[in-house]
């Protein structure tokens, strides 16, 4: 029995392909994997390989034609076999249902808050600004920035330094504490490549006064951009009660368009006695505890974990969930587990805080488990949640988790205020929210209509770096497709074994039917540099065999993906 040839789905955004030219003709023998026509999307060109063997006995459209994705485009067969008629196409309705993209798996829905079509007109009248963003963070700060290279004038708010919690509270400071960590780890390994060194040690207030350092060169940075562009900064707390007005500490400034930006705050579960630290408090301490207990193993629990553990705190993770860092690939979740473990660090799944009582300086930790910790500190990161105080005078559309509800535009249901970043809940990444600043302000000030749903990449910097992007393969196979993995190991790559980082690996995830790429997800040294190549080949929608017959460079960890993309279609090289 044949079987037809599909036009295939060659990326998340593809809906239809045309036919540029037929590699085959009606009676050749094709194999499987011989490549047959090729066809032109509205990003790229590739040549389309079979799925089937046997013979091409009948090609339903000529070249120059412009099929629907799934389409049946030819049909293959053995030499005699009766030929079908071309399938009727699908009601549009249903065909554009199946062709529909992979969507990008987010914490919370997507609503839209009603009546908010088209262009934004601005609103008459004269204003103090065209535009005031209250936040300054990566998604404020970028917007405004953006804003006033569109000719606007801008203002921002801010009460405290600019820069929001990433510069100041969260990524940066985390990523400088990481990297003392990593150069600690490396000392401590100087035997294994012929290096010697006496009196190995570290001094946690040099490495908290190097911390604080690059954040305040970053934060100066900041300040001098917004200065460059002419960008008014008003530092005090903002009060959004009206669409065209912001109060600062009581004074009030009119705005054509108001920009919410302004972040997400540490959440807080625990019922209990005493009450832990949080993940700003864990940032700025003065000296190291002996032993800590981290309640979540999340992003924060667990590059935390990392952190203390490296610099000799004996640490515990206590999770909810079955797995470590959830939102991962369940293999990626395992390798850094294991690693974790091998570490000394101990992790404990399934597993909840039921209180938190004090005897002295230490801390008593009772857990779901029935078991008691006594440790010194008790961490608290079980993730954020919005920060809306500067808002709650406003009736602003929310969904169930109080994020405030946006449409593509990142429009909120009230008329001419926009929200970007942790406030929305769209994804809680400072490159996302800077994105999504970007958007708004084109929306506002150049009348930008088009939006481009890009899979968001996420790093993670663990004791084995992560970073991935697309679908899990737990993901993938929910949603019925047809699924293809390869992981390529680091330990197989020669640039590795010389840095003498073999633990890890990279895991690519295809539709197993035409290569589509559907994710990527790396765990291993460089592994929020090496992404970067994953999200450049899928928002070109390159196939896994176009990304890894792409010449890479010898000998660098980037093989590694090569062999991976390899592994996913033709077939790697190299294991």
């Amino acid at each position: 029995m044949g079987n037809f040839v599909a036009m295939p789905k060659l990326g998340m955004t593809m809906t239809e392909g045309k036919i540029i030219r037929w590699l085959a003709q009606e009676g050749a023998q094709v194999e499987k994997g011989d490549y047959i026509f090729e066809t032109e999307t509205d990003k790229t060109s590739l040549e389309v390989d079979s799925l089937y063997s046997g013979t091409l006995l009948k090609i339903y459209y000529g070249e120059g034609s412009t099929v629907p994705v799934n389409e049946p485009v030819a049909f293959i067969g053995a030499e005699g076999e009766e030929i079908p008629e071309r399938p009727a196409p699908q009601e549009p309705a249903k065909q554009a249902e199946k062709a529909k993209e992979i969507p990008v798996v987010t914490e919370t829905p997507k609503p839209k808050p009603a009546n908010k079509t088209g262009k934004t007109e601005r609103p008459a009248g004269n204003f103090d600004f065209d535009l005031i963003v209250v936040g300054a963070g990566p998604g404020g700060y970028v917007a405004a920035i953006r804003a006033a290279q569109l000719g606007a004038k801008v203002a921002v708010v801010e009460k405290d330094s600019v820069g929001g919690t990433c510069l100041n509270r969260g990524c940066i400071p985390t990523k400088a504490y990481y990297a003392s960590a990593k150069r600690y780890e490396d000392m401590k390994r100087a035997e294994e490549f012929g290096l010697k060194g006496d009196h190995i040690g570290f001094s946690w207030q040099a490495i908290r006064a190097r911390k604080n350092e690059i954040v305040s060169k970053l934060v100066a940075g900041v300040a001098g951009l917004l200065k460059k562009n002419s960008i008014t900064l008003l530092k005090g707390n903002a009060s959004v009660k009206h669409p065209n007005e912001v109060l600062v500490d009581e004074k009030a400034y009119t705005c054509a368009y108001i920009l919410l930006a302004t972040g997400a705050k540490p959440a807080s579960v625990l019922k209990t006695q005493v009450k832990p630290m949080n993940t700003n408090d864990v940032l700025d301490l003065e000296a190291l505890p002996e032993s800590m207990v981290i309640i979540g193993g999340g992003v924060i629990g667990c590059e935390m974990a990392g952190i203390m553990n490296s610099f000799g705190v004996e640490v515990t993770i206590v999770e909810l969930l079955p797995q470590i860092l959830p939102m991962t690939d369940e293999e990626v979740a395992a390798e850094l587990h294991r690693k974790m473990e091998a570490k000394g660090v101990r992790i404990l799944t399934g597993t909840t805080c039921e209180d938190i009582t004090q005897e002295n300086k230490d801390y008593i930790v009772r857990l779901s488990n029935g078991e008691t910790i006594r440790c010194n500190a008790v961490l608290e990161a079980v993730g954020r949640k919005p920060e809306t105080g500067a808002v709650e005078g406003l009736k602003l559309e929310r969904n169930r988790k109080g994020y405030v509800v946006v449409d593509d535009m990142m429009r909120t249901s009230a008329d001419y205020i926009y929200a970007i970043g942790d406030i929305n809940g769209k994804f809680q990444l400072a490159h996302a929210a800077s994105v999504q600043g970007i958007l708004a302000a084109e929306h506002m000030f150049a009348d930008r209509q088009d939006t481009e749903d890009q899979a968001i990449p996420s790093c993670i910097f663990t004791d084995l770096e992560i970073a991935y992007i697309g679908l899990t393969e737990a993901q993938a196979r929910e949603k019925g497709l047809p699924v293809r993995t390869f992981k390529f190991p680091y330990s197989a790559n020669g640039k590795a074994l010389t840095l003498g980082e073999t633990e890890g690996f990279v895991k690519v995830i295809t539709d197993e039917r035409w290569g589509e790429i559907l994710g990527v997800h790396i765990i291993g040294a460089e592994a929020s540099s090496l992404i970067e190549e994953a999200v450049m080949a899928m928002r070109c929608e390159a196939t896994a065999q176009a990304a890894g017959s792409t010449i890479h460079a010898h000998p660098t960890l980037s093989e590694t993906l090569m062999e991976a993309f390899l592994g996913a279609s033709s077939g790697a090289i190299h294991f």
